[in-house]
């Protein structure tokens, strides 16, 4: 297909788009800009201007009101087809859909409307699952980059629509006359051809898994069916973007974002095909973003209002949950467990840890089971929040180490629960055997601090997490409050060359805050703060700084003892087996038994004194072999002990060195203030001889 050479300019249209940002791209890699046709609705905002010279008043007002009505009963209908074509209002995302401006998210424009119609013909007869359309991971991701490209990202205009439709034709290499509508077709269609544009031509599966279109399509579902398809189509298959169904009717493969109740009655949740993170998918459509039911822990005010793809907005969430007693949404708590994972396991192999959406289990889903996860045996670590509805709200933790033949199942609980237990353990169980697995399963409650509330059960998650990854006990006590504060110190230092993506830009989102936030209370606190406060304030900080660096000194010396004590334990271990001499030991000697005296009888003098010597040698060496490994044991009793002794000392050390960090942030802090306040005082002094330029 030749390349337009001016796609930006039709006939009549302004130049400017703001709705688009293709300025990466040159002119030569669009096709032709189309100027959406004339619609009219008692719906629509952006008919066309006619005129008319030839009819009076009356007579224009009547026909105007007579294509109004045709237009509208058009566009109910393509509604209609396209919620059939893809099995809900995923057609139009919600956040989408809230960016529509004076129409209301169940009002689109209905030269949007068609112009969805045909993009959808178009990427049924191409094969191209609908979801991918909207999904911001997919290399087909059409509508999403084009929506998301403009200055009022995610708004979606009649003209941006007919330019993806027109960019869609051209990348996939096909003629307007693939999907039904010919090239030559009028603007003014009449009722007539209304219902071939909602014609079915395209390839259909039997069994199509209901996909919703705003989610991300990272992994795939096992296809056991083929789709049936038109004699003259041929379908390319890619397993990651399957859109059949097992041909077992049940249990029905759900997915990652597959859970909650949508809080919209007229937009159902539908399942999703979706990766190992929720925030990872931030463009999704609300309802599959919601907040768990009965939680007050939503953002109220003018940042809530803004589109789910905002990174500022789910940072401003993130910190909202961090900061105050509030249960951790399904999102955040989505978004801490991959950045908790991306961070703890760079000293396992590469890509053997993977952490699953808290939704993923959906234990409360009795018409199915968690969808498929690809390569599943081939992880270490496989862990997912585990999202409970009854008898309250609650948020538990399951973790699977997987070797060979074998899966260990870790199910943390702050608040536990016989019966939510052995919940988790059918479903896992049944789960394992719906996919195939015939490794052995093992199931262990651990032993997890118990939750003083009814509201911090997604910390001790977290709290849990971060320790499993550690391959540390979970801790015999917990502070909720003190591990939000580790949680937000963790994420201000964050390294951010582990992440990428949705999740860096939250990240950073996230920083930004918190400096925010603490350049303001700098400046009060220098505000409020007198010289002399200062003063004594700085002094009080050294003190405690160089107590941190004594306390430091100490603590080194004690690893340093310990370290020379290890190795003198090591070569006194040596020196025993080498001085005992058990080298030359036998196994004879392990089942040495004295010959009777009886046997003895007939035997020479000699040849009895030589038997005897010989019996009292082995058990020598006997006892020698004996003493050598009762000592190596004491000494390598000794050696582990001082082993932890050192582990202890470790940990000691990077505690004090945190210490002293903290001390000596605080010193700069405070000198700082001191000087600035010394300065503006020297200023206030100074008066306004600083200005007369003397």
């Amino acid at each position: 297909m030749p390349r337009p050479s001016n796609p930006f300019t039709p006939a009549g249209a302004n130049n400017h788009r703001p709705d688009q940002d293709f300025s990466a791209r040159s002119n030569s890699d669009f096709p032709p800009a189309r100027t959406p046709r004339p619609y009219s609705s008692s719906r629509i905002t952006e008919t066309p201007q006619r005129s008319s010279t030839t009819v009076n008043n009356t007579s224009s007002a009547t026909a105007s009101r007579v294509m109004d009505g045709r237009a509208a009963d058009k566009a109910n209908r393509q509604i209609e087809w396209l919620n059939q074509r893809w099995e809900g209002r995923g057609w139009l995302p919600e956040d989408v859909r809230r960016a529509q401006r004076n129409r209301g998210a169940d009002h689109p424009s209905a030269v949007v409307v068609s112009h969805m119609v045909k993009i959808t013909k178009l990427a049924q007869l191409k094969n191209v699952p609908l979801p991918c359309l909207w999904d911001d991971t997919s290399p087909q991701n059409y509508l999403r980059k084009g929506v998301m490209g403009g200055l009022h990202a995610p708004r979606l205009t009649g003209e941006t629509a007919g330019f993806l439709y027109d960019d869609m034709k051209f990348k996939l290499g096909s003629d307007v006359d693939d999907t039904g509508e010919s090239e030559s077709s009028s603007d003014d269609d009449d009722d007539d051809d209304d219902d071939g544009d909602i014609e079915d031509q395209t390839p259909r599966a039997s069994n199509a898994l209901k996909l919703a279109s705003d989610s991300a399509v990272k992994n795939c579902i096992d296809v056991t069916e083929e789709p049936r398809t038109p004699s003259n189509t041929t379908i390319k298959s890619d397993a990651r973007y399957s859109t059949a169904r097992p041909s077992t009717p049940a249990p029905l493969a759900h997915t990652l974002l597959d859970a909650k109740e949508s809080r919209t009655a007229s937009a159902p949740p539908q399942p999703s095909v979706a990766g190992p993170s929720y925030l990872d998918q931030c463009h999704a459509a609300h309802d599959l973003k919601r907040k768990r039911e009965g939680d007050d822990s939503a953002i109220e005010g003018p940042s809530a209002t803004k589109h789910c793809g905002s990174a500022s907005f789910n940072a401003k969430k993130l910190q909202e949950q961090l900061t105050h007693d509030v249960k951790f949404t399904d999102d955040v708590l989505s978004f801490l467990t991959n950045i908790f994972v991306a961070c703890h396991s760079s000293g396992m192999d590469q890509g053997k840890v993977r952490v699953a959406d808290p939704l993923w289990f959906n234990i409360h889903d009795e018409n199915g089971l968690p969808s498929a996860i690809q390569r599943f045996d081939q992880f270490n670590i496989f862990c997912f929040p585990i999202h409970h509805k009854n008898p309250t709200e609650h948020w538990s933790l399951g973790v699977v180490h997987i070797t060979p033949g074998r899966m260990a199942f870790d199910h943390h609980d702050s608040a536990p629960d016989p019966n939510r237990y052995q919940a988790v353990k059918s479903r896992f169980q049944e789960w394992a055997r719906y996919r195939g697995f015939r490794h052995d399963l093992a199931f262990k409650r651990m032993t997890c601090p118990r939750q003083k509330d009814s509201i911090n059960c997604g910390v001790h998650v977290l709290a849990c997490l971060r320790r499993e990854l550690k391959n540390e006990p979970c801790p015999p006590t917990f502070n909720a409050t003190e591990e939000k504060q580790s949680i937000i110190r963790f994420l201000k230092t964050a390294d951010e060359g582990k992440h990428s993506g949705y999740h860096l830009d939250i990240l950073r989102e996230f920083k930004k805050l918190f400096v925010e936030e603490e350049q303001e209370k700098f400046f009060n606190e220098l505000r409020n703060a007198t010289s002399a406060s200062l003063d004594a304030n700085c002094k009080a900080a050294e003190m405690r700084r160089d107590d941190a660096r004594d306390e430091l000194k100490v603590a080194e010396e004690v690893l340093k003892t310990l370290l020379v004590k290890e190795s003198t334990l090591i070569e006194a271990r040596d020196r025993t087996i080498q001085a005992l001499g058990i080298g030359d030991i036998d196994s004879a000697a392990d089942t040495f038994q004295l010959d009777h005296p009886k046997k003895s009888i007939g035997m020479s003098q000699q040849e009895v004194l030589d038997s005897t010597i010989s019996d009292v040698g082995f058990l020598i060496r006997h006892l020698r072999c004996n003493a050598a490994n009762a000592a190596k044991q004491a000494l390598e009793q000794h050696r582990q002990d001082v082993m932890e002794q050192m582990e202890v000392a470790r940990k000691d050390i990077m505690r004090k060195k945190s210490e002293l960090m903290q001390a000596e942030a605080l010193v700069g802090r405070i000198t700082l203030k001191r000087q600035m306040k010394q300065d503006i005082e020297g200023f206030s002094l100074m008066g306004p001889e600083i200005f007369n330029g003397n």
